[in-house]
């Protein structure tokens, strides 16, 4: 347990940049992997659009994910976007596909697996002792949270990702 906390302590106190989805499977009537998927691909391209415009540069990032059993489904989504776009439009920032290798070949995919594992024990069993020594690390600029995204039904959910969405939003015009 030391060894996990050191390790969560590690990330919390480094310079990275974190991104995660967490989505309620019975809210998406198709592949949430896919959902989830997509929509980290677009986070991590907007942050890195976001860092050339701060620093005047023409970067390109690079995706490297675990091997699993949805390499496929992934590989088939990721050339389709990579062609076709996404729902909010298309990837310009990414310098290939996305790359998998198996986790025990780099400690940077132990790590995000990490962060996985504190992600998935906040949403689905509300343990956030670990999530919370992370969660500052989660993408964000000028005080908007990008990193970090909740689908959820709960409209009143109180986690970081939900209030700070919330407190993005801009009211609806009113007519009087």
């Amino acid at each position: 347990m030391n060894l996990l906390r050191d390790c969560y302590e590690v990330i919390g106190k480094s310079h990275v940049r974190l991104f995660a989805v967490a989505l309620e499977k019975s809210m998406y009537d198709g592949d949430p992997y896919e959902r989830c998927f997509e929509e980290l691909l677009n986070r991590f391209d907007r942050m890195v659009s976001r860092v050339n415009r701060e620093r005047d540069e023409k970067n390109r990032g690079l995706i490297v994910l675990a091997e699993s059993s949805y390499r496929e489904n992934l590989e088939v989504v990721a050339s389709r976007i990579a062609k076709e776009g996404h729902r909010w439009g298309q990837l310009r920032n990414l310098a290939d596909i996305p790359y998998f290798t198996p986790a025990r070949n780099t400690r940077l995919l132990q790590l995000a697996d990490a962060v996985a594992n504190a992600v998935y024990g906040r949403y689905e069993h509300s343990h956030a002792r670990h999530f919370d020594i992370i969660a500052p690390r989660f993408d964000q600029d000028g005080g908007q949270l990008h990193g970090l995204r909740h689908h959820t039904r709960n409209l009143w959910c109180m986690c970081i990702a939900c209030v700070a969405r919330r407190s993005n939003q801009q009211p609806e015009p009113t007519s009087h």
